[in-house]
């Protein structure tokens, strides 16, 4: 028997994706895609399972990812939501989480449809959204969520993007085709406030703002604000 530790995927999903692998360290991922099926089976008068009618469909594979950036200076990082053609797996949610002491870190929820009874694994690419990442590198590098100069006081950012997703079956409950719509970027920013006067840049919407302070710490402000990104 062998035992093995540490982040044992080589990465195919991320390949098929487009990430930009030799600019990031893989820090958490499965050894293999999580396959899922839909069982349906019937039940006898008495409550047992009658194995021959047993059905597996609907299979696919789920992938979830999480990335450090390498590069001290930042890599531009840009993914694509939702969207693509036959035989590629699809991202649903990417989140980026940067602060001021560390390497950014990416996380990805990735998934594919395949299986011996599928008929067409297409996710439609009408339904593709592009998102821009600030820059993910050493610290806070860029903030697309304000104009003006407040970079030197943000001291950690989240920025979390997402599709709504819906997979459509076909007569036998197999993939037929799925879709993306309803893509949205959800931001938080803390800094240390300096009763400056913030701006939002032009597409963001604040959902909140809150100011707190202790007694053996200095002053700092959450905001909370969101963007919705078109389709390509």
């Amino acid at each position: 028997m062998t035992y093995k530790y540490g982040t044992l995927h080589i990465g195919d999903f991320l390949a098929d994706i487009g990430f930009p692998e030799a600019k990031f360290t893989l820090i958490s991922a499965p050894s293999a895609p999580e396959q899922v099926t839909d069982n349906i089976v019937n039940q006898d008068r008495q409550g047992n399972f009658i194995a021959a009618t047993n059905q597996q469909r609907n299979m696919r594979l789920n992938g979830r990812y999480s990335l450090k950036s390498d590069v001290p200076g930042g890599e531009a990082l840009t993914l694509t939501l939702g969207g693509k053609s036959a035989d590629t797996p699809i991202i649903t949610s990417a989140n980026a989480r940067y602060v001021n002491n560390n390497y950014a870190q990416v996380d990805l929820e990735v998934h594919e449809h395949t299986g011996p009874n599928m008929i067409n694994d297409q996710h439609l690419d009408d339904s593709a959204f592009e998102v821009v990442f600030p820059v993910l590198g050493y610290g806070i590098i860029s903030c697309p969520v304000f104009t003006g100069s407040i970079l030197p006081n943000i001291i950690s950012m989240d920025f979390n993007a997402a599709v709504q997703h819906v997979d459509k079956q076909d007569r036998l409950g197999d993939h037929l085709f799925g879709f993306s719509f309803g893509c949205r970027v959800d931001a938080t920013v803390t800094l240390l406030d300096n009763d400056d006067t913030l701006t939002l840049a032009a597409g963001w919407f604040k959902d909140s703002d809150l100011r707190a302070g202790e007694s053996l710490d200095s002053a700092t402000r959450v905001i909370k604000a969101h963007l919705f990104i078109a389709k390509n």
